[in-house]
């Protein structure tokens, strides 16, 4: 009676738009298991087979889920999220990157907490990632490994990425903090020469097309842009860095950047 008699079973096939510049198809479904609780599945997928899996359990009825309120922030939640080994150019195609030649992504995450506080760790890696070449003839390295690790506690977080290349190129960046108090989060960086093409794909759309390789040291204590601190070198060689439509892209850049008491040094 009464909460377990509902269930919810949803499909969306073929959403696109906004960042989505190829369709995906999305699978969401909640039935009660007899026991007050809620078992949640969701998956979406392209043509080429499923890119993310979700399965989780909410201790509540369905109903009472579905009619939300105040209360429902103390119902604990549990669940496994977990990206299969799915081809990159797969992955990265749904954003509209088409460079990418090989490559596999693959990761988990778990959850748990309350839907008003949850926490959860997450590792995904992104391994033998290899784009086309952008001139002709000059192919650049593979990205061997790219491993990200996060984890939430329910007020503040922890990423950590360690990135190498197949010719010798590390990247280390580690960032930890809360939303409530910017001007205490952290971060590290450190590049050793390290190829930034396969990486760019990863980034917002503005950094897509850069190139070079870079060697950087980079300590940043505060998020807060009015009192944050930021210091440490950026050296950038060969560089292929897009600007704009009407000023084109810069090509064969050597640039050097320093960074300290809130002035930056460029040269270039």
């Amino acid at each position: 009676p009464g909460g377990t008699a509902a269930r919810l079973a949803l499909d969306a096939i073929g959403v696109r738009g906004g960042p989505l510049a190829a369709p995906i198809d999305v699978h969401l479904e909640a039935t009660p298991d007899g026991h007050a609780q809620t078992l949640v599945i969701a998956t979406v997928a392209t043509a080429n087979g499923p890119l993310v899996e979700l399965t989780g359990t909410a201790s509540t009825s369905l109903d009472r889920l579905l009619a939300g309120g105040p209360a429902l922030a103390a119902t604990p939640i549990r669940g496994t999220v977990t990206i299969p080994s799915a081809r990159a150019a797969d992955l990265l195609a749904i954003l509209g990157r088409q460079d990418v030649v090989t490559g596999t992504l693959d990761g988990t995450a778990t959850l748990d907490g309350t839907i008003g506080a949850p926490t959860g760790r997450a590792a995904v890696t992104a391994h033998d990632v290899r784009i086309a070449a952008p001139v002709a003839g000059q192919r650049g390295p593979t990205l061997v490994e790219l491993a990200i690790t996060a984890r939430w506690d329910g007020h503040a977080g922890a990423l950590e990425a360690r990135g190498r290349e197949s010719d010798g190129g590390t990247l280390h960046v580690t960032a930890s903090g809360r939303p409530d108090a910017l001007a205490t989060a952290a971060a590290q960086v450190e590049v050793a020469g390290f190829e930034i093409a396969p990486l760019a794909l990863f980034l917002p759309d503005a950094m897509v097309g850069t190139s070079g390789h870079l060697d950087a040291t980079l300590a940043i204590r505060g998020l807060d842009p009015a009192t944050s601190d930021v210091r440490g070198r950026l050296h950038l060689v060969d560089g292929r860095i897009p600007m704009s439509p009407t000023l084109g892209t810069l090509r064969q850049a050597t640039a050097d950047v320093t960074i300290a008491d809130r002035r930056l040094d460029l040269r270039l």
